[in-house]
């Protein structure tokens, strides 16, 4: 009963003790919803470059032979210091369709806040505009059921996308220092 008594007090003495002021309540109204494999929001994106490379492969070959789809990155990073570009973001996977298990045309850099010292077949915009995003546990290259469950969901809510899709690469170290990774899908809204 005392402890009762004493969180009362605790509870008074933390809201002020007035009944009057409103309660702030944080309603995310740009959550659309969510799966088991995933939260989808709506997010609105500036302009973004992306300093990086095209390739024509497999999706499945961004987790099977990710040395030699990466091997870019050591170049552009050192260009990119040497002409005092910022990085903005991590490693993005940009395509003009849903990525599918055929090899497709796709174009893979990381964000940077220029483009002194790059040519045109090594930079990427990502418009800006409104994006519905997917944030997974997944991993690039072996994520093609997300994209089709997350294509699945945007049919059913009648959210209509435009041709770019892209993929943003999250990785983190747990407490235990074990390395991960997660996944974020952006697929353009029209």
């Amino acid at each position: 009963m005392k402890y009762a008594a004493l969180a009362i007090t605790l509870v008074l003495f933390a809201c002020g003790g007035r009944e009057t002021e409103p309660v702030a309540v944080n309603k995310r109204t740009d959550i659309l919803g969510s799966t088991d494999s995933f939260v989808v929001q709506e997010k609105m994106l500036p302009q973004q470059i992306l300093l990086g490379t095209t390739i024509k492969t497999r999706y499945n070959s961004f987790a099977s032979k990710r040395e030699l789809v990466m091997q870019f990155l050591p170049s552009i990073m050192q260009r990119m210091s040497k002409n005092n570009l910022q990085l903005k973001g991590g490693v993005h996977v940009l395509t003009q369709s849903i990525p599918n298990a055929d090899s497709q045309i796709y174009f893979i850099g990381v964000l940077a806040s220029g483009t002194a010292g790059f040519g045109k077949s090594e930079i990427a915009n990502i418009p800006a505009g409104k994006y519905y995003c997917a944030l997974t546990h997944g991993q690039t290259g072996k994520s093609l059921n997300l994209h089709q469950m997350f294509t699945h969901f945007l049919k059913s809510k009648n959210l209509e996308t435009s041709n770019v899709y892209a993929e943003k690469w999250l990785e983190y170290t747990e407490p235990d220092m074990t390395k991960r990774e997660k996944l974020e899908l952006l697929y353009k809204a029209k």
